[in-house]
Parts: structure tokens; sequence; C-alpha cells
């Protein structure tokens, strides 16, 4: 009992936390012991507490020249006699805290090798995939504890390092330009829609178009002119768009008849040299017009934004026939907006050649692809949309 007392004197419990560390000894023995019958989790031994600190000061201060670091947790917890009564029960099936010397003599006795093993992981990381030797030195602690707990000095054990197991990938091969780039086909178009808008903002602002319609040019003549520059500008720009995404493996390009998406964007694009020309009509100088043009393609591209999200979902949600009256007054407006358009047949197109993601199942599904004989069939994804996207 004396040596039991003698071990609980010298032996320190330190409450830890971030900041400071509080020590408890002999004078407070039965909080001591209580912290460790009760394992909590901020109650460590003061000298464990300091080379913790210690060996993290270490590590820290020579970056890339430390390997390994051990730190044996119960060499800090002192061996202590055995209980004066075993007949007596052992505190630590009693669960509550010790109330003498004599009821915890046993309650530090040291019988496991525990420690802590610290090691280098960049080493065996990228771009260095090196070893960094803490299998080997895991084991060789193990095989000396081993020994040391069961007297046998040839102890050996064996381990093996593999590769954590990856499950295969659900998601591979789904095609994002199916379900993400409506918003990045609608910028092209865009472009032979500033084009045109400032270039006839700029012929009225220099009155050229004054001049010619003086020498004779009738205003027919002019603006059959103009749409056939449009037609052209829009069928190079449908053309290399469509080339583009077939180039580049777009699911929606590759198994998609290019009747199906060649017109797609010729129309779009052709309507929005049309909207040009109406804008024109507003706007008196150059300057005033790549303002507006700007702001109309800044805000179409917020717009068409909102609407390619979810393979389109909310182009379906505005576009449901069973809508309210008063949201599809509000849609008959939007509709006059040609991008509006142009989400709904790309979605169209891409839900049916794309490989897109399962949302009710978690994985990537197709439906085929869009051929000339879908050409002529009716094409509804409204039916995807419940009730419960009712507006």
């Amino acid at each position: 009992m004396a040596a039991a007392a003698a071990a609980l004197a010298r032996f320190e419990v330190c409450l830890c936390t971030d900041v400071f560390c509080t020590s408890h000894s002999a004078a407070s023995s039965a909080t001591a012991a209580y912290c460790l019958l009760a394992q909590d989790p901020l109650c460590r031994p003061c000298a464990y507490v300091h080379d913790a600190q210690a060996a993290e000061r270490a590590v820290l201060t020579r970056p890339g020249r430390v390997q390994n670091a051990l730190l044996f947790t119960t060499a800090y917890v002192p061996m202590s006699a055995a209980r004066k009564d075993p007949s007596q029960p052992d505190p630590r099936q009693q669960h509550q805290a010790p109330t003498s010397i004599a009821d915890v003599d046993d309650f530090n006795s040291n019988t496991t090798v525990g420690y802590i093993l610290m090691f280098n992981s960049t080493v065996a990381q990228y771009p260095f995939y090196g070893e960094n030797h803490a299998t080997a030195l895991k084991l060789a602690v193990d095989e000396a504890a081993l020994a040391l707990s069961t007297g046998r000095p040839g102890a050996r054990l064996s381990a093996a390092v593999r590769e954590f197991p990856r499950p295969p990938n659900r998601l591979a091969g789904v095609d994002m330009a199916g379900g993400q780039a409506g918003i990045f086909f609608y910028v092209p178009p865009m472009v032979a829609f500033f084009h045109t808008l400032t270039e006839l903002v700029d012929e009225k602002e220099r009155r050229v178009r004054l001049g010619m319609h003086m020498m004779g040019l009738s205003a027919g003549a002019f603006w059959s002119a103009e749409l056939v520059k449009s037609v052209v500008i829009s069928a190079a720009i449908a053309m290399e768009t469509v080339a583009a995404g077939a180039a580049f493996g777009f699911d929606v390009f590759d198994a998609t008849t290019p009747l199906a998406t060649v017109p797609l964007f010729f129309l779009f694009t052709l309507a929005m040299c049309a909207v040009a020309a109406c804008v024109s009509a507003f706007v008196g100088s150059t300057r005033t017009a790549q303002s507006v043009g700007y702001g109309l393609i800044i805000v179409g591209f917020v717009f068409q934004a909102l609407l390619s999200g979810l393979y389109g979902l909310l182009v379906d949600v505005l576009t449901n026939p069973t809508n309210s009256p008063a949201v599809v007054a509000v849609v008959s407006f939007i509709k006059l907006w040609p991008p509006l358009h142009l989400a709904k047949g790309y979605y169209q197109i891409s839900y049916f050649a794309s490989k897109r993601i399962n949302l009710s199942e978690g994985v990537v599904s197709t439906n085929g692809g869009f051929g000339v004989q879908d050409l002529w069939r009716f094409h509804e994804r409204n039916t995807l949309v419940g009730s419960g996207f009712r507006v």
C-alpha cells in the first residue's frame, strides 16, 4: 500500500487545453485517479504533454529533415504494486470516483504498449512516391512489443501494403456538354448579334444609309442585302459550332444528326440578327449600341445560365402546359427572347443523344441518340415534370 501511495504521489495528471496545462498530483489524488478511470480525453500526464509538444516543435522546425517519430504513450504511466486485497472489487468496474489511496492502488498498472507513430506523408505522395518507412517501423515496434509480452524473442509479424480499393465510377462517360454546355453555345451566335447591331447603327450614325438611299438604293434592297449577309454568317456559325462539338467528341453532336443541330444554331443566330436589326431602330449612336449590345449579352448570359441548370429543367417547368394562366401569359412574353427556344431545342436533343446523369438512380443513362427518324417524331420532356413542378 505504501508503494502504491508513493507512486500516486509522484504521478501527475495534466488538464490540457490549447493554452495552458494545470497539474494535479498527490494533493488531489482523487481527481487524478478519476481522470484515469473515466478516460477523460483532456487528462494526460504532464511529462507526456511536454514531450509531445517538444516532438511537435522538432518536426515543425525541421521540415524535410524528419522522416519518422515515435512517442510511447504508456511509458508515462507508472507501474504500481498489486492491490492489498485481491478479494476487493476492482474500482474500474464500479464506475465511480475513488475515495482513498487504498481504493486506487491498481488503477494505473501499465500492462500494454501504446505509441504514436508520426511519419512524413509527403514523401509517398506525388511527385515523389517514395518510401516513408512507416510500415517497417510499425512492424518492428509491434514485433518488439509482442516479444516483450509473450517472452518469445523470436516472435515475428508479417504485413503488406496494398492500394485502397476504389469502386467503379458510376458517372464515368457522362457528357457534361449535354447537361451544362447550353450556356456556352449561346455565346457564338451573340457575336453575330453584336456585330450586326453595331454595324447597322454605325451606318445610320455616319449617314451611309441615307447616302445610299439618295443614290437610288431602295429600303427593300438594303434589307435584302442585310438578310443575305445574316444568312451567310448564321450558316457559318452553325456549321462551325456543330463541327467543333463533333471534333471534341460531345455526344450531343456525335449522336445527333446534323439535320437537327445545324438548323437549331442557324435559326437561333438568324433570330438574334433580326433582334439586332430591331434594336438598331431605337439606338442613335455607335457607342450606345455597344453598351446596349454588351448589356443584352450579359443579361442573356445570366438568363441562359438559369435555363441551363439540371439539363434544362427550368425550361420544362416554364413551358409545362399545366401551369397557371398567369404563368402561361408571362412565358408567352418571354418566348419572344430567342435564347429560350435555343435552350429548349438544345436540351430536347441532348436528352435523347447524350449520356446524362439519371438523378433518380445515380447512374449514367442514354436514350440511344437522335437520328433522322426522330425529326418527325414528337419529343416532349414535359412528361418528366410532375405536378410538384407546376407553377
